[in-house]
């Protein structure tokens, strides 16, 4: 990937037609290791279903998408699959590449949402830097403690230059600044120094109690963050594709 653009690179990029390399309509959630993507996943959602498990040093890719009931797989390294009982027991598993967590989506049936992992050293592996460049919409986590930090814009940079228009920039643990004025702050630079790179900024607020209050009662799913999301989520991926479907009836 270019990490300098010309101004002709930017031109082509803007100019030239989108290409799907899967066929998944798919949101992915990054962001450095311990970042906070668990807690927005599941303020997207609009559920508590994914464990925060702080401390580990690897994590598998998460996929979810839709079905009527609830299911778990799994794929190891070796392509092998096995159907654990618990989300706990794989995500402390270090040698699984991937879960398949199926069930009831609502409104984003027919949406893939991934929740691609970090190394603790910073690393992201190729495939999983591909993934993100091909998402349809790219929710990108940083902690508000100690947002937009030089090295998550240096992974971003490096993104084509049209996932802008499709990322929004969602800054986990809001609720844990001291005060008033240390949002408006971070709020202030990160309009400076990191609203080109997304079209969407949104500050979380993804509690464990706020994300278990969160399907019941609208107002704290919106104080969550996630009200926000999936509205975004559906303008920029649900409403694309069933009109790509209806086209292609």
């Amino acid at each position: 990937m270019k990490q300098n653009f010309s101004l002709q690179d930017l031109v082509d990029e803007i100019d030239s037609p989108r290409t799907k390399r899967s066929g998944a309509w798919r949101i992915v959630v990054a962001g450095e290791f311990e970042s906070g993507k668990s807690s927005v996943v599941n303020a997207l959602l609009r559920l508590p279903i994914l464990p925060c498990n702080p401390g580990l040093i690897a994590r598998p890719i998460i996929k979810i998408a839709h079905a009527p009931q609830p299911s778990i797989g799994t794929e190891d390294r070796t392509g092998r699959s096995f159907q654990p009982s618990s989300l706990n027991e794989v995500l402390e598993n270090d040698l699984l590449e991937t879960v398949h967590l199926r069930m009831p989506l609502g409104d984003l049936q027919g949406v893939e949402i991934v929740e691609v992992p970090f190394h603790h050293d910073g690393g992201i592996s190729k495939r999983n830097l591909d993934m993100i460049a091909d998402a349809d919409l790219i929710i990108w986590v940083t902690i508000a403690s100690q947002a937009w930090r030089l090295s998550e814009q240096a992974l971003v940079e490096g993104l084509p230059y049209h996932t802008r228009e499709r990322s929004i920039l969602a800054i986990s643990r809001a609720d844990k600044l001291k005060t008033a004025d240390d949002l408006d702050k971070i709020e202030t630079r990160l309009q400076t120094d990191a609203s080109r790179f997304f079209s969407e900024i949104v500050f979380m607020q993804a509690s464990t109690e706020n994300l278990n209050k969160a399907a019941t009662d609208t107002r704290i799913w919106e104080e969550t963050g996630g009200a926000a999301l999936s509205s975004i989520a559906h303008e920029l991926v649900v409403m694309p594709m069933k009109a790509a479907k209806t086209a292609a009836e």
